[in-house]
């Protein structure tokens, strides 16, 4: 039979220690870092940081937004988010917010583009242009997973070499006979 131990005492929670080098600040008896601080009391701040063409929108299901030049605000961590390529798919950029990692001209796509349905995809129209303007909104256009295979074999993307040659080969997962 289980028997509680009533020797104990009471758990009393103790956030995790904030660390070392992060700045913290002292108001009243509580200690705040910035990142909690801003998100509680200044959380729209990072707007007036925009240009003056620029336009954000929240992105779903996370605490970040997106704005129509590609830039992504983390409300978790309260900074822009880094951009970065995409492992295996050097073409795609992407990033992470709130620990899951999105394509950044999908997001910009689906958030910005009023075609957008669920199931569609969103794919470029000129892949040849400097990173800089490949996932401008311009570029940007919905597809149907066939327009994306159609896309595909037009700009000579759908002869993937196989086993050895193919990009992702990996020969210590490769088994031999």
């Amino acid at each position: 039979m289980y028997k509680r131990n009533t020797c104990r005492k009471p758990h009393i929670y103790t956030p995790p220690p904030t660390p070392v080098g992060t700045p913290v600040y002292n108001i009243g008896k509580n200690r705040y870092t910035l990142p909690v601080l801003m998100n509680r009391y200044w959380k729209y701040e990072w707007i007036k940081h925009l240009d003056e063409d620029e336009v954000a929108k929240p992105i779903p299901n996370t605490s970040g937004f997106i704005t129509n030049k590609g830039r992504v605000w983390s409300g978790q961590r309260y900074e822009w988010a880094t951009i970065n390529k995409d492992v295996g798919f050097e073409y795609y950029e992407c990033f992470s917010l709130d620990n899951k990692k999105f394509r950044l001209h999908t997001t910009l796509g689906r958030v910005f583009l009023p075609d957008y349905k669920e199931g569609l995809l969103i794919l470029h129209r000129y892949e040849t242009l400097p990173m800089s303007e490949v996932n401008n909104l311009s570029n940007l256009w919905v597809g149907t997973p066939l327009d994306n295979m159609l896309d595909k074999v037009t700009k000579g993307r759908h002869n993937t070499p196989a086993g050895e040659r193919h990009y992702r080969y990996n020969p210590s997962l490769h088994r031999t006979r």
